[in-house]
């Protein structure tokens, strides 16, 4: 599959085109998206650049005084993939492993503040940025204490804020139960810590192992919790993600994406990890350097490629049937772009998933900041509505490109971007323009027998393909698609979106009878089975 997403009640569909928002401030240099989520009525996407932070708030950029609202920060461009964050309501603290931790502080949409906090009692504290013993490489909220995990000269230590006073890393001559905490891990290779991911226990992903600390009913200095091993697979320094209960990280390698979860058979306490890109491993070739988990309305873990190909897994495990059974992997293009970074928020009813998307536009470099809008199925795209008109501008990012149309909900002839806008054929009043994509399916072999064994390998024709749609309009099969009219349909009214069968003729030989469906329109493709009958000459 490419552009589209396998459902976890197993039909297929389209994958939702993206929306414009703005260009990062510096094309030529590395930009990454961190979600701050204070609430599903109050999310916030953070730009992470060179140099600086900027804030997207209800799908639109956030500017005071008509320029954007922008905080200096220490980290390069360079640096910025290696920062690990923890949130509590309306602060983060940001980490890397050459810099001081830093404290970003939300007072409303437009005034946002990042700090140097000071860690009272940390092993750190004191030190200036980029110090050779280094600072925190990973962070975590767990039992009402800040965590931090690994530095330069101490790569499996942990260190655990007093309770409820997250700066204060101060352990007295005679430590109380709330007191701040440290705790070196045992270690029999030379590890460092990745990641900290919080649950009903403490996670840790190491460079070559997964462990787990477990309180023992209190954690202090005298109190040691139980910190033991659990697998060893071994982490890249990537937050993980929840998808319900299972824990999700990125293994070392890059190509396994693997699941961290109790093992609720077992009578005793073990944890199982189970590589959720087994049978698709030919995607993640390169390996995987970001993720990030939309759960509402499809259950969809987005992870992109080394070399910027967005990958999809729809994952639910609460309907699996099988250690396999609820997993199904595609790939996503972008008109020849590069996917850069990717973060997901809560927005109402729905997530949001933004994206940053490296273009070649006009012959210039640009990375755009977009976001999945189940409402359109072009790229990149924005929306006029108004009074009708056949002059739509404001396309200046697309300058140069051959872009679709829809106009008044119906496929206009694609057009190319000049002087920032197009002109349409007719007038309309509502148009979405936007780069094309094609969704493209393509089923595996088709295995019935003949009576000498297997149909592999036999010539193989399909006399009629079926496909049974739901609200989608009628896609190819092999580069045709039947008559989309209906004489019931008045000419200068759009034609419906289809539930019910589609059946497609004259679809050819071939040594494995498989077929390729497409859908090279701007419009909706929702596909719930594929049948028909099939000829296999023995």
């Amino acid at each position: 599959m490419e552009n589209c997403l396998p459902e976890s009640h197993g039909g297929v569909k389209r994958r939702a085109g993206t929306r414009f928002v703005s260009e990062v401030k510096d094309s030529s240099k590395n930009t990454r998206l961190i979600p701050f989520n204070i609430s599903r009525d109050e999310s916030y996407i953070i730009e992470v650049g060179h140099l600086y932070l900027r804030f997207y708030y209800a799908n639109a950029q956030v500017v005071s005084g008509g320029s954007p609202v922008e905080v200096v920060t220490p980290w390069t461009e360079n640096d910025i993939w290696d920062i690990h964050v923890a949130q509590a309501n309306d602060v983060m603290y940001m980490v890397h492993d050459g810099y001081n931790p830093r404290k970003l502080t939300h007072t409303s949409a437009t005034s946002w503040a990042l700090s140097q906090p000071t860690l009272t009692g940390s092993a750190w504290n004191g030190n200036a940025d980029g110090h050779a013993d280094g600072f925190p490489r990973t962070v975590a909220f767990f039992e009402q204490r800040l965590w931090f995990g690994g530095t330069v000269s101490k790569p499996t230590t942990l260190w655990g804020s007093k309770v409820a006073d997250f700066e204060n890393f101060t352990i007295p001559a005679s430590a109380v139960a709330d007191d701040p905490v440290e705790y070196v891990m045992a270690s029999y290779t030379k590890d460092t810590i990745q990641w900290l991911a919080a649950a009903e226990v403490l996670f840790i992903g190491t460079t070559s192992t997964e462990h787990r600390l477990t309180p023992n009913s209190y954690i202090s200095t005298t109190n040691i919790p139980d910190i033991t091993r659990q697998a060893s697979y071994g982490s890249r320094h990537i937050q993980p993600e929840y998808i319900g209960s299972k824990l999700v990280f990125v293994q070392g390698s890059g190509r396994q994406i693997r699941t961290f979860s109790q093992n609720q058979t077992s009578v005793v306490e073990i944890y199982d990890s189970i590589n959720l890109a087994w049978l698709s491993e030919h995607l993640t070739v390169g390996g995987v350097v970001d993720m990030s988990y939309s759960q509402i309305p499809d259950s969809v873990l987005w992870c992109i490629r080394n070399d910027g190909v967005l990958l999809s897994s729809t994952y639910d495990p609460s309907i699996e049937d099988d250690v396999f059974g609820g997993v199904g992997w595609a790939k996503h293009s972008f008109d020849g772009g590069e996917a850069k970074s990717i973060a997901t928020i809560p927005r109402d009813a729905f997530d949001e998933t933004w994206i940053v998307v490296k273009r070649t536009i006009n012959g210039a470099v640009k990375q755009y900041i977009e976001y999945l809008d189940s409402a359109m199925y072009m790229d990149s795209a924005l929306t006029y509505s108004g009074s009708a008109t056949t002059a739509i501008s404001g396309l200046a990012h697309l300058e140069g490109k051959t872009v679709s149309v829809l106009a008044d909900n119906a496929v206009h002839p694609q057009k190319v971007v000049s002087s920032s806008g197009i002109t349409l054929d007719y007038a309309a009043g509502t148009v979405v323009v936007g780069l094309p994509f094609i969704p493209t399916l393509q089923p595996v072999e088709y295995e019935g027998g003949v009576p000498s064994g297997s149909s592999q390998g036999l010539p193989k024709r399909w006399v009629q393909a079926k496909l049974r749609l739901h609200e989608s309009a009628l896609p190819k099969i092999n580069g045709v698609r039947p008559p989309d009219r209906s004489p019931s349909s008045p000419m200068d009214a759009s034609e419906p979106l289809t539930t019910g069968d589609s059946t497609h003729y004259n679809l050819g030989h071939s040594d494995n009878g498989t077929i390729t469906i497409t859908q090279d329109l701007p419009v909706a493709m929702h596909i719930l089975a594929i049948f028909g009958q099939m000829t296999v000459s023995a």
